[in-house]
This record gives C-alpha cells, structure tokens and sequence, in this order.
C-alpha cells in the first residue's frame, strides 16, 4: 500500500512540475514582450521607445557607461548585487 501512495504522489508531482514550466515559459515570453515594447515603443500610439532616448553623441555614451559601471560598482540602494555576468559596459 505505502509504494501505491509514492506512485501517486510521484505522478502528481511530475505532472504538476511540468504545468509550472509551461506556466513560467509563458509569463517569461509576456516579460520579454513588454520589455521589447518598451524598448523599440509603440508604432500604433506613436510613443517613443528607450532606444529613441539613448544618447547618440559620444559624450552622453560615455555618460551613460559610467553611470552604469558606478551603478554596478556600488550597488542599488536597496544592498542587492545585480549578477556579474549582468555587467556590459
């Protein structure tokens, strides 16, 4: 009777393991979306996206790098790390 109740538990588990996958994929896409949206703007509205705000001129690149590599240095307010692979500048 007790193996009976680990088949059971252990199908349930797989099959509940694999709906949170599919779950998690598709909120991961929603994310990768937005972020995309917000990035690129809306063509339909007419709202500008962040890459129309980047600076273009050398100087405001260079503003900007430093700002990010500071940022990364000494973290956000809040005491968390981002990741280290994270740093691009």
């Amino acid at each position: 009777m007790e193996l009976r109740r680990e088949d059971i538990l252990h199908f349930y588990v797989v099959e509940t393991a694999a709906k949170m996958k599919v779950i998690c994929a598709g909120v991961r896409d929603s994310i990768q979306h937005w972020i995309w949206h917000l990035a690129t703007g809306d063509d339909a509205t007419q709202l500008p996206g962040i890459w129309g705000e980047y600076p273009q001129e050398p100087a405001g690149r260079q503003e900007t790098r430093t700002f990010v590599r500071r940022y990364y240095a000494q973290g956000p307010e809040d005491g968390r790390r981002p990741a280290a692979g994270n740093q691009r500048c």
